[in-house]
Formats: C-alpha cells, sequence, structure tokens
C-alpha cells in the first residue's frame, strides 16, 4: 500500500490538505497502529484532495519501530529515540527537518495541514520535551517536521486533528 498517495473522491477539488497518514487509518506508527480519524476521511475527502505523508517512514524508519522524543539539548530541540535520551546518538532532527523541505517542494499546491498530535515530528503545540536528563520540561513542544514545515510557510493553515472537534 502506497501511504503517500493522494486521495480525492471529489475530483474538481480545489484544496489540497497535508494530512498526517495515521489519521486516514494508515498503519504508520512507532507501534504498528494509526489514528483514524473518522471525520477527516468522511467530511473532508469529499471537498479536498488530501495528501496523506509520515515524516517518520519517509526518512526511512520502519513499523513498528523505536518511539522517538523531543529533547533540548543547548537550547535547540532534537527528536533522539526514546530509549536513547541520555546518550543522543540516534538523532533524527536533521532528518525530520530536510523531510518538511523536500515534502514542501512536492506539494506546492498545498492550502493546509492537519497534523497528530502529541506526535515528535508533527505535534504542533502539544508533544512532551524533555531536558538532557530526561526530565519533563513542557508539554506544549511542536514537533520538528511541522516546526520547519510552519517555518517555511509561516502563513498555512494547520491544525492538530484533536482540535477539528473542537471547532464551531
Amino acid at each position: 500500500m502506497n501511504i503517500h498517495k493522494k486521495v480525492n473522491i471529489n475530483r474538481s477539488s480545489t484544496y489540497n490538505i497535508g494530512v498526517s497518514s495515521c489519521l486516514l487509518g494508515h498503519a504508520v506508527r512507532y507501534d504498528g497502529g494509526h489514528k483514524y480519524n473518522s471525520l477527516i476521511v468522511t467530511e473532508l475527502e469529499k471537498e479536498c484532495t488530501l495528501i496523506p505523508f509520515c515524516p517518520e517512514v519517509a526518512i526511512g524508519m520502519g513499523v513498528p519501530r523505536p518511539p522517538i522524543c523531543l529533547v533540548t539539548i543547548n537550547n535547540n530541540l532534537h527528536a533522539i529515540n526514546k530509549a536513547d535520551k541520555a546518550n543522543f546518538e540516534l538523532d533524527y532532527t536533521q532528518q525530520l527537518s530536510s523531510q518538511a523541505n523536500k515534502y514542501l517542494a512536492d506539494n506546492v499546491r498545498l492550502h493546509g495541514y492537519i497534523f497528530q498530535e502529541k506526535s515528535p515530528s508533527c505535534g504542533i503545540a502539544s508533544t512532551k520535551v524533555y531536558d538532557n536528563n530526561g526530565a519533563l520540561v513542557s508539554t506544549q513542544g511542536s514537533g520538528i517536521f511541522v516546526k520547519s514545515m510552519t517555518f517555511a510557510l509561516p502563513k498555512i493553515p494547520v491544525i492538530e486533528a484533536c482540535d477539528l472537534n473542537s471547532r464551531p
């Protein structure tokens, strides 16, 4: 199955919306699961071209895979293998950041993005951040992929999937 295949029921759609692949039911999460969101699939898919994407899979991380987490090192945010928080040898920060630039180059007509909350790659402002000793310092971090993407396109509308249900 191609997890990055564009999905569009309404072929006349003019809106291209990026979506974390796991929200469309693709089993791409670190634990081999997904976070299927019926609102996105049953409603938005009718009106928009959905462009599923998982940055962790795109950089070559397998499914299942060891989870990553955000760690602040010398005031810089890093995506580190969770089991390796103290050694910082398995750092995926640069790969995730570079993947955002590649994604944007491949999807120049992107009108918005729906991200999976609490993800170290895709969380907008809901991800746990640890210090270099492993202590929790924040629960409002931004994932590396989303941070790089919104830096490159500061005006693109983005939302976490959990916030879709709370919108009027």
